[in-house]
């Protein structure tokens, strides 16, 4: 794969830039972070090999990275200035986002070979190369059709393409869903929940999340107990509203 593909197939592309339309993002934050990743997956499992002198293989798909580094606590802070929204779809052409009749996609198709793939499937008048003379009329066409169309009709051809998605869909997404991104627990306070799952993929020690958020001061009284404090102290701290 590719990352402007993995970037619009997480949401990056559609959530990180603000309102309007989608941004191709210039720097390659899929592959980047799933080598950041992988370096703590692998100290995370020579950890594991030093405690049971047993190996195991280890998976970072670019697509659980895409949705681990969009935690929205790494993109919105308190003072955070409204920066203008980059207007640029892609690079070229072929390699760019493209508006469908409901919605956007990302199209990469650079290589000669699958350039004439796609002039094939759109059967145009003109000659068959990439250029920018190409960008209006490809415009107008992918817009009079649906995203699922065009993405189903390009992969037929293997021409290399993807949904721009937001990751609020990450649940409806079958390949987040098979490398493991989607997990489920009961909440205190709402019922069944669905949270985004680990991004690592480990052979003998998958891990899972189990357990859901806690609500405020559930724990206190455990954790105080356990540093010694009697039942009348922390009565005293909670009547005194040190603590919750």
């Amino acid at each position: 794969t590719f990352d402007p593909l993995i970037q619009a197939q997480s949401g990056a592309m559609r959530d990180q830039g603000g309102t309007g339309d989608p941004v191709f993002l210039r720097i390659a934050a899929s592959d980047y972070s799933s080598a950041i990743l992988s370096a703590y997956a692998i100290t995370a499992a020579l950890f594991h090999r030093a405690k049971t002198k047993v190996g195991q293989q280890i998976e970072i798909p670019l697509i659980n990275s895409a949705f681990a580094y969009q935690f929205e606590e790494y993109f919105n802070y308190i003072g955070k200035p409204d920066k203008t929204r980059l207007a640029n779809l892609g690079t070229s052409a072929a390699h760019r986002l493209y508006k469908a009749a409901d919605g956007w996609f990302f199209l990469s198709c650079e290589n000669s070979s699958d350039w004439e793939k796609l002039c094939d499937i759109l059967q145009p008048l003109g000659p068959k190369t990439n250029s920018k003379n190409w960008m209006q009329f490809l415009e107008e066409t992918f817009s009079k059709k649906t995203v699922k169309y065009w993405v189903m009709t390009l992969r037929e051809a293997n021409i290399k393409c993807a949904p721009n998605r937001s990751i609020r869909e990450i649940h409806e997404d079958a390949q987040a869903a098979y490398n493991g991104l989607t997990t489920e627990t009961t909440s205190f306070n709402l019922g069944k929940i669905r949270l985004q799952g680990l991004p690592f993929k480990f052979s003998r020690t998958p891990g899972k999340l189990g357990l859901p958020a806690p609500s405020h001061g559930q724990h206190t009284e455990v954790v105080l107990s356990q540093l010694g404090y009697s039942c009348n102290q922390i009565l005293d701290l909670k009547e005194r509203r040190i603590v919750g």
